[in-house]
This record gives structure tokens, C-alpha cells and sequence, in this order.
């Protein structure tokens, strides 16, 4: 079995970078046996770091409850959007819901006359002429 860095070719599709060659590296290693791949975390960077399950649970369950309470749209109107069609009288999101109205027979008759506009006040601006006209 040859490296895959010894390919003419370039090797997934031309990409490059640290983490790549680190993942390539490691399949490479793991297939002739030099590598398990039962004690190791790779990073970012391209370095690898030996944990334990344990750890690495540890890690995991920490960054499950960090990203607990973000929202899943990071988009206003979409997520107004989610809330208007996929929200059910009892206040759950259903995505069975969300599916079944997206994907109706004649989908334009509904979504082109859904218009959402959100505006974003600056308070500190509103603040600062509130006072100004107090101040007249």
C-alpha cells in the first residue's frame, strides 16, 4: 500500500491543510497497524492529543450543555418563521409539522406570502434623544 502523499494527484479533492495531512496520516497509520484509534483527540490545529473516554466524555458533555440554550436559527426572520409554522399550541416544535408544511404540492401558494421584517433598535441611540429632547 503506497502513502497517499505519494499520489500525482491531488489527494481529496486538492484540499489542503494540517488537519488534512493529520487525518490522512493517522488512516494511513491505523491501516498498517502502527495507530489505534482508541485513545486520541484531533484538535483543530492538526496536533493530536491522548485522552481517555472518560475525558473525552467529559468534554463532549461539557460542550452539549454549553450549546444547550443557543438558538437553532442564528437568523431572526428564520426563526420567526419556524415559530409560525412549526410551533404547536402547546408551545413544542415539530419538525414533522415544519416538513409537511415546506413541502406542500403547490409550496409557492404559501411561502411567497410569508414577509417577515425585523428591526433592530440601537437603545443607547434612543437613549441619547430621549435625553437631548428632555433637556429642550
Amino acid at each position: 500500500m503506497c502513502s497517499p502523499y505519494d499520489r500525482k494527484r491531488p489527494y481529496f479533492g486538492g484540499l489542503h491543510g494540517p488537519v488534512l495531512r493529520s487525518v490522512v496520516q493517522l488512516i494511513f497509520n491505523h491501516q498498517k497497524g502502527i495507530q489505534s484509534f482508541d485513545r486520541f483527540v484531533l484538535h483543530k490545529s492538526g496536533s493530536t492529543a491522548t485522552l481517555k473516554l472518560k475525558e473525552i466524555n467529559e468534554l463532549l458533555l461539557a460542550r452539549q450543555q454549553a450549546i444547550k440554550n443557543q438558538p437553532i436559527d442564528q437568523n431572526s426572520a428564520t426563526h420567526l418563521i419556524r415559530q409560525a409554522l412549526a410551533y404547536t399550541s402547546k408551545g413544542q416544535f415539530d419538525s414533522k409539522l415544519l416538513s409537511d408544511v415546506l413541502t406542500f404540492p403547490n409550496p409557492r401558494s404559501i411561502r411567497d406570502d410569508i414577509t417577515i421584517t425585523v428591526v433592530y433598535f440601537d437603545q443607547d441611540y434612543i437613549d441619547h434623544i430621549q435625553t437631548k429632547q428632555k433637556t429642550k
